[in-house]
């Protein structure tokens, strides 16, 4: 027997149910057991792609969907594989950004549609290491719709969910991120996970919306309405009501907001820590999850910045004060006359209130730092 057929021996086991009904059910099978080749990779991956909707219009055949589909004609033999489309057919769809790929399988025929589970099912296998739908997230893939159904990244909780519109029983259609289609993902880029892409927002009236990955990426609405400062860091959003509420989520665009406190007249993030000034000029700062307890500070607080390691206030006395490690350390004095404080790495940087600009590098006892020769004023 060839080994094309020992794979599809493997597959049809699974397709009685599927011809059966229009439902693909694959929780049974934890382990893909005929595949395409697959690299060895390390227990690190991917996290799930964010849903990023075709926002623009390039249709031009993306390196990673190019080698996917190469993949699967080795694999399974050389079936129509479309990956562009036209700017003026149909409505929003990530082949005008050659970022999706039409695959044809026909599901009334059995070879074609155990080929189809097993490709399915090899995409959301979970791995040696205990990691749930590897290859999808080794992939970069954002969803799939094979047979009335739907499979998305964002909702991976959700399982295969039905779908309405094209049925797709004569194709899977494979939707990539942008850094999946660029061969960003673990996949391509031999089992190291993808640098982490920034996150920009922007504060549109009272509104903010952020996008992350390539700049092509869509806009995604975060909170509407009343808000005084947003910030972001890593995989957290913060945004500050004008009311004095702070609110932060952690994780996906899409995940809920964690109010944190109120009272706040300023705040900043800064890895897995939270600081804020209360309208009373007290600072407190949080350490570990959103669920966290505040620890209390210092009072007369007119300005602060922090870093993972490191807290910086200055007093309504205009004393410029630093302390670093846990959130239980001594404070070090830096110098008085400050009205603005910034922190970066080692650094220091203390604005006076004569204007001038004093920077220090170095442990918080290196010698103090050395006035700029300009003036500053704060931005």
């Amino acid at each position: 027997m060839t080994k094309k057929n020992l794979r599809l021996a493997a597959a049809k086991s699974l397709l009685g149910a599927l011809v059966a009904s229009t439902a693909l059910t694959l929780a049974a099978v934890p382990q893909a057991s005929a595949a395409p080749a697959t690299p060895s990779f390390g227990p690190a991956i991917d996290g799930y792609a964010a849903y990023d909707a075709q926002d623009t219009c390039d249709p031009v055949e993306r390196p990673g969907v190019v080698e996917f589909r190469a993949l699967l004609n080795q694999t399974y033999g050389a079936h129509d594989g479309g990956i562009t489309r036209a700017c003026h057919i149909g409505g929003v769809s990530e082949h005008k950004e050659g970022r999706a790929l039409d695959y044809h399988f026909d599901i009334t025929n059995p070879e074609d549609a155990a080929e189809a589970a097993d490709v399915l099912n090899w995409l959301l296998a979970t791995d040696q290491y205990g990691n749930k739908h590897a290859m999808f997230r080794r992939l970069g893939l954002m969803y799939v719709i094979w047979n009335r159904q739907i499979w998305s990244a964002n909702k991976a909780e959700q399982g295969w969910q039905p779908y309405v519109g094209d049925p797709h029983t004569n194709h899977i259609h494979f939707s990539f991120s942008w850094a999946g289609a660029l061969k960003q993902t673990t996949w391509f880029t031999s089992g190291q996970p993808a640098p982490t892409i920034g996150r920009i927002g922007i504060l549109q009236g009272s509104a903010v919306s952020v996008k992350e990955g390539g700049l092509y990426a869509g806009w995604t609405n975060q909170y509407g309405g009343g808000i005084a400062k947003f910030e972001t860091d890593g995989d957290r959003i913060g945004v500050l009501t004008t009311g004095g509420d702070l609110l932060v989520k952690d994780g996906t665009l899409y995940e809920g907001w964690v109010p944190q406190a109120g009272g706040v007249a300023d705040f900043h993030l800064a890895g897995d820590r939270i600081g804020i000034r209360r309208t009373d000029r007290t600072l407190a700062v949080k350490e570990g999850d959103l669920y966290a307890t505040w620890t209390e500070q210092i009072g007369d607080v007119a300005d602060f910045d922090l870093t993972p390691s490191r807290i910086g206030v200055v007093t309504t006395g205009g004393l410029a004060t630093v302390k670093e490690g846990n959130l239980f350390q001594q404070w070090v004095n830096q110098l008085g006359g400050a009205a603005d404080i910034e922190l970066a790495g080692n650094r220091v940087g203390v604005r006076r209130g004569d204007g001038t600009l004093a920077v220090k590098d170095g442990d918080l006892y290196a010698p103090g730092p050395s006035r700029s020769a300009a003036s500053a004023t704060s931005t």
